[in-house]
């Protein structure tokens, strides 16, 4: 656990710095000229910007949640000219959603197994 505190630690100190202000304006700046035929890579983003693919995706995060109509794909971010081109976004962040979910009820459903288990020690 240190490591992930650690790593939250790291990801709230940047969010706070001005370089977290610096960096979403550089990126929202580059992805606005990006299209769905055009998207630009993670890898790219990063190179530019010289952060981790977790700072990205922290910045990603706060733009779309600030309402800044980021999709992806496969391929890479670009701004959604339309809807459908976001339904693919969403549908990838509900299937994440879901899959975290799954993993929380079957870790539940661990723990009473590891309780019943105690009881034997």
């Amino acid at each position: 656990m240190q490591n992930f505190d650690k790593y939250t630690e790291e990801m709230r100190q940047f969010e706070k710095s001005s370089l977290f202000s610096k960096h979403y304006t550089r990126l929202i700046k580059g992805i606005k000229t990006r299209t769905q035929d055009e998207p630009v890579t993670s890898r790219e983003i990063e190179k530019r910007l010289n952060l981790s693919g977790s700072q990205i995706r922290r910045l990603i995060q706060h733009g779309r949640r600030n309402g800044v109509q980021i999709a992806s794909g496969d391929q890479g971010y670009y701004i959604a000219e339309n809807y459908e081109q976001l339904l693919g976004t969403i549908q990838h962040l509900k299937e994440r959603r879901n899959s975290l979910h799954y993993t929380i009820v079957k870790m539940r459903e661990g723990s009473g197994q590891i309780k019943q288990m105690e009881m034997f020690v």
